[in-house]
């Protein structure tokens, strides 16, 4: 006569049944109990039976928006063009080279940079100084020289300011005698004399 209780067997109830003789565990190791059985996952899995694997990128560990692909117990980082690192962290630094020129200052991106142009300089490299002589601004028959991020203006003989816009007034010092009159011209002045 054999005798059985709940999880033993044997004529006197002695042997403890192999809850584990089917082998339940889908990835892990299984441990034998009274009645019952639990699962010691391997690593990369979870669940009661352990039939389910853990996706280390749910943590969006890649930086710098590179591909996370889930392994075993692992995950592999696909780094975009212009970072590297386990998980996509550093970041390539393009202005490393001094790439901008004329005083601009370099932003790094990411596989990219730009430059910020310093006043008076255009072009992606900031390469081309702008020509602020392109719209005439000197009156007069004053030659323009163009600067960086100016313009100065050589005016002839007879005007002055920034544009060469003024007259000089020949006639501020007086030059006429005995009352005549000064009449100022272009470099030039004529006295009106009185009577005699």
């Amino acid at each position: 006569y054999i005798s059985v209780s709940l999880g033993f067997t044997g004529p006197t109830c002695q042997t403890n049944i192999n809850d584990c003789h089917s082998s339940p565990c889908h990835h892990g190791e299984c441990v034998d109990g009274i009645n019952s059985y639990r699962c010691n996952c391997n690593p990369g899995y979870t669940g009661f039976l352990c039939q389910t694997p853990i996706n280390e990128c749910l943590s969006n560990p890649c930086q710098h928006g590179g591909f996370c692909e889930d392994l075993i117990n692992g995950y592999q980082c696909r780094c975009r063009p212009g970072t590297s690192g386990p998980n996509c962290e550093h970041n390539v630094n393009e202005c490393f080279t001094n790439p901008c020129r004329n005083g601009a200052t370099c932003e790094d991106g990411i596989n990219s940079y730009s430059c910020v142009c310093a006043a008076g300089f255009i072009g992606v490299h900031c390469e081309t100084n702008i020509d602020e002589c392109a719209s005439s601004p000197c009156a007069n028959g004053g030659k323009c020289i163009d600067l960086a991020n100016g313009f100065k203006c050589d005016c002839p003989r007879g005007y002055f300011d920034a544009r060469c816009l003024s007259d000089v007034n020949e006639c501020e010092s007086n030059p006429c005698f005995n009352g005549g009159t000064c009449e100022d011209e272009v470099n030039k002045y004529i006295c009106h004399c009185p009577q005699g």
